[in-house]
């Protein structure tokens, strides 16, 4: 019972690690690794594994915007699906590639997870696809950011 007891406290010491604390509000508290979930809508958009939302400062005509990573497993990143994410004054996260290629996801703050709406809008369309594309529901789980890239 008492090595129940200890794993435990070592589990919620380490989710405590991992948890925003009280000082971390607007963007900063954003900052991090996140995984989609295999839901039909990632499914359906083909999505990567995941993808980094970092503190960089990034120039893509878009007011503060920030760099976004794409992650196309636990250690491979790609400067594409994703390049920028921003925060909007309702506190809406959009994260997508400047010109708006790729993908367009518009996420709001569910605890742990990023939930919300994707599309694709790349500039390619498939036999049958038509305009405008449908929205599919997208849900990215924060994770523990792997500390090597191979990308």
């Amino acid at each position: 019972m008492k090595r129940v007891a200890a794993w435990t406290l070592v589990a919620l010491a380490t989710l405590a690690g991992c948890a925003t604390t009280p000082e971390e509000t607007g963007p900063a508290a954003l900052v991090g690794c996140y995984q989609f979930e295999r839901n039909e809508g990632a499914r359906a958009l083909n999505l990567p594994w995941g993808f980094d939302l970092e503190e960089a400062e990034l120039d893509v005509g878009l007011a503060g915007a920030r760099l976004a990573v794409s992650r196309l497993s636990a250690t491979r990143t790609a400067d594409h699906p994703f390049r920028y994410w921003t925060v909007q004054d309702d506190g809406t996260i959009r994260v997508g590639y400047p010109g708006r290629g790729a993908y367009h996801l518009e996420l709001r703050a569910e605890g742990r997870a990023l939930v919300g709406q994707g599309w694709d809008v790349g500039d390619v369309l498939r036999p049958g696809e038509t305009l405008p594309r449908p929205a599919h529901h997208v849900v990215a789980q924060r994770v523990l950011c792997p500390d090597a890239s191979d990308g």
